[in-house]
């Protein structure tokens, strides 16, 4: 309770104006460190939304969470059941791919990735039916006929469509240095979207077992799903305990591509969390000055009694509560925006557009017109809107980060005070 008097001062000097007119110092900081908190979390937001969506793409459709291939062909010791019994895996889809060219109405080739999977492949694998949105068609591929299905991007790329006929060539191996090539006819039963254009742009499915019509040497692999993709270690140490098994994470052959992706999170959250260090820098010269401009008050308050150690204390409140009132004001906006940031980007379209036709009115007295603008023009983007994710885990330390930087910033200033004698400044003052 005897101290009770510096938490009351500190939140005085708080709401304190500098003597010329103008916010207060603490009004500024707060602002500022508001600012900084809302961008970064809006920032990191829509990052983890595009990256957090191309990774999962990546392994629920493309790479899965771990694969496992029978080292000889042919080796009956890994089994689709044997893998579901192992603790932490959740899916398990047998399938066959291979890398060939495919025509369709257009005469040039195109690079393609065809993938044989099983005609219930939707029940083994419910996460890549919930990554696959079907355009055009249906899913049709069924034992003995010679259906597949194609990316829409790949469909626009060959100009094929339901119900279209595409070719493949199909290598036959014959010798070591006798390659046979030969065409294999399919008809397009379906198209697909997953909204990732690499996956879109060249992947093709076919059912597995008229797969051999286009490669009988490809080797018959396991893509894995785990509950959690971060526990990787020890089913992938399960399985490569097994003889004649060979087992690789999404760790390996992902690896060049999503580091890319954290170093280029990294150097954003680096560079916008220099804005903290501009506000830290701005507090301490803020509290600086206050410290000035207070020196009689400081002065009166140590010959009353007080210890240098409560004046400091005096400051040190007074960067807390602009370090938690900046902090609380920008999660509250960031966390606002970042769940918002489309209706946004919808808004700020919508005012164009109204300024684009006002244009319009005057200008058809001239006989001119412009047409309407979209932000996100299939014509241009791969997106109809920005996705945004907000992990707990980034807002806590970017508001934690922003709190501590002004406690910094405010013991940095307050220690200044120590340089204040009270006998001189009430002498010359």
């Amino acid at each position: 309770m005897a101290r009770d008097w510096i938490f009351f001062v500190g939140y005085r000097y708080l709401r304190t104006r500098r003597r010329e007119k103008g916010l207060a110092p603490a009004a500024l900081s707060v602002i500022g460190i508001a600012v900084g908190v809302m961008t970064l979390i809006t920032v990191m937001g829509v990052m983890n939304g595009f990256q957090l969506g191309f990774i999962e793409n990546i392994l629920e459709i493309s790479s899965f969470h771990l694969q496992a291939a029978p080292i000889e062909k042919g080796s009956g010791l890994l089994e689709r059941d044997n893998i579901l019994q192992i603790k932490g895996v959740k899916s398990v889809l047998p399938y066959r791919e291979f890398q060939t060219m495919m025509k369709g109405r257009f005469p040039s080739f195109r690079p393609v990735n065809i993938r044989g999977i099983p005609k219930d492949w939707q029940e083994m694998d419910p996460g890549m039916d919930n990554r696959l949105e079907m355009v055009k068609g249906d899913f049709a591929i069924s034992p003995g006929t010679s259906s597949i299905v194609l990316g829409q991007e790949l469909a626009q790329a060959i100009g094929v469509g339901v119900g279209d006929q595409v070719s493949l060539i199909s290598l036959s191996v014959k010798g070591f240095s006798l390659i046979v090539p030969a065409t294999v006819h399919y008809q397009v039963s379906g198209l697909f979207h997953s909204g990732y254009y690499e996956i879109d742009s060249s992947f093709a499915f076919v059912e597995l077992s008229t797969f051999q019509e286009i490669n009988r040497d490809a080797n018959l692999t396991y893509g894995i799903k785990l509950e959690n993709r971060f526990n990787d270690e020890s089913v992938l140490e399960s399985l490569n305990r097994q003889p004649g098994v060979k087992a690789d994470s999404w760790r390996v052959y992902n690896r060049s591509f999503f580091s890319a992706l954290r170093m280029e999170k990294i150097v954003m959250m680096i560079l916008i969390g220099l804005i903290f260090l501009v506000v830290g820098v701005n507090i301490f010269h803020a509290l600086r000055r206050s410290v000035y401009e207070k020196r009689e008050e400081i002065a009166v308050l140590r010959s009353l009694g007080a210890s240098p150690s409560s004046i400091r204390g005096i400051f040190l409140i007074e960067g807390v509560l602009i370090g938690f009132m900046g902090a609380l004001i920008g999660t509250i906006l960031g966390l606002l925006l970042s769940s918002q940031i489309n209706s946004l980007f919808r808004g700020t379209e919508y005012l164009i557009n109204l300024g684009i036709d006002i244009l319009n009115i005057l200008a058809s007295w001239w006989g001119g017109s412009k047409g309407h603008m979209s932000l996100f023009s299939p014509a241009y983007f791969y997106i109809q809107e920005i996705p945004s994710r907000v992990l707990f885990g980034e807002v806590l330390l970017i508001t934690g980060f922003a709190f501590f930087s002004s406690i910094l910033a405010a013991h940095v200033a307050a220690s200044k005070i120590s340089e204040i004698k009270p006998s001189e400044v009430l002498r010359y003052e």
